[in-house]
């Protein structure tokens, strides 16, 4: 999928309500208000991706984000895949939106990798925004926000199981790795290294 828009959601794939299964597949240079490669949406709506590439993906939204991926309210499973150079307001990669009391917008990384990605203001990589993120064996290296270097967690539940972190950078809003806004933050066997708050 390389270089398809959309002037409403999700890039190149929008899964409204369903199921998708995405194996094996690579987005490239895609763009959409949110979710530049796929948006998935609603309660019920499920996103499974396996090995999969996202690469130079932007969501164009004032407020949300998601270059690469936007998750409101449903399931969505990623394992083996890489993320680089997906660039957002909030979320470089992947902004995750729910409600965790109800448990809706759950996020599961496994064996995923995410470098220099970028938001604008909230997590470089990742942006969860009331949901649930559990990430297990993931590395986040080289990307840039202005709160939150490769992940902001805000008044959500997010779990971090044997991940590394490399030179990610906040810029204003500090945790050059991780900014953890009235949430639950649960971090487990994980590396930090050289990564770098400017201010705050």
């Amino acid at each position: 999928f390389t270089n398809n828009t959309s002037n409403n959601n999700g890039g190149a794939i929008n899964n409204h309500y369903g199921t998708s299964i995405v194996n094996t597949s690579t987005f490239v240079g895609n763009s959409a208000v949110m979710g530049g490669a796929i948006n998935s949406n609603y309660d019920g709506a499920v996103l499974n991706a396996t090995s999969c590439i996202f690469t130079g993906n932007s969501a164009t939204s004032a407020t949300f984000g998601g270059g690469a991926i936007r998750n409101y309210n449903g399931t969505s499973t990623i394992v083996n895949s890489n993320f680089t150079n997906n660039v957002a307001l909030n979320g470089g990669a992947i902004y995750n939106l729910g409600n965790y009391n109800a448990n809706l917008g759950n996020l599961t990384l496994t064996n995923c990798t995410f470098t220099s990605n970028n938001a604008n203001t909230y997590g470089g990589a990742i942006e969860n925004y009331y949901g649930i993120l559990t990430s297990t064996n993931s590395t986040f290296t080289n990307n840039c926000a202005s709160a939150g270097g490769s992940i902001h967690n805000q008044y959500g539940q997010g779990t971090i199981n044997n991940c590394t972190f490399t030179d990610n950078i906040a810029l204003n809003g500090g945790g050059g790795a991780i900014a953890n806004h009235e949430a639950l933050l649960i971090v487990n066997t994980s590396t930090f290294n050289g990564n770098n708050a400017t201010a705050s």
